[in-house]
C-alpha cells in the first residue's frame, strides 16, 4: 500500500514539489532507483531510470545537495571535508 501511496504522490508532484519528493524517494527508495535506462528493454516501468548523459556513474543518483561556494567560503559551520553526491546522508535508505 504504501509503494502505491508514494509513487502516486511522485507522479502528482512532477513540476509542483520536486523537493518533497526527492526527500521522500532518498528516504524511502519509493519509487525504487533502476539501473538501466528508460530505452533499455530489462528497464521497469515506475522505476527511476537513469540519465546515460549524466556525469555520474552508470546507475549512479544524487542522494544530497552540494554545498555552494559561498557557503562554503562563509559560513564557519560547514564541514572542512566535502561528502560525494551520490553518499548517503544517515536518514536515508539503503
Amino acid at each position: 500500500m504504501l509503494k502505491c501511496i508514494l509513487t502516486q504522490k511522485w507522479v502528482a508532484s512532477t513540476r509542483c514539489q520536486a523537493w518533497d519528493t526527492w526527500f521522500d524517494i532518498n528516504r524511502t527508495r519509493i519509487p525504487a532507483l533502476g539501473n538501466v535506462e528508460a530505452t533499455n528493454d530489462n528497464y521497469v516501468t515506475g522505476e527511476l531510470a537513469y540519465n546515460p548523459n549524466s556525469s555520474l556513474a552508470k546507475g549512479a543518483f544524487p542522494s544530497r545537495f552540494i554545498y555552494s561556494k559561498e557557503s562554503l567560503d562563509y559560513n564557519t559551520s560547514a564541514p572542512t571535508v566535502i561528502p560525494g553526491i551520490t553518499e548517503s546522508l544517515w536518514w536515508h535508505k539503503k
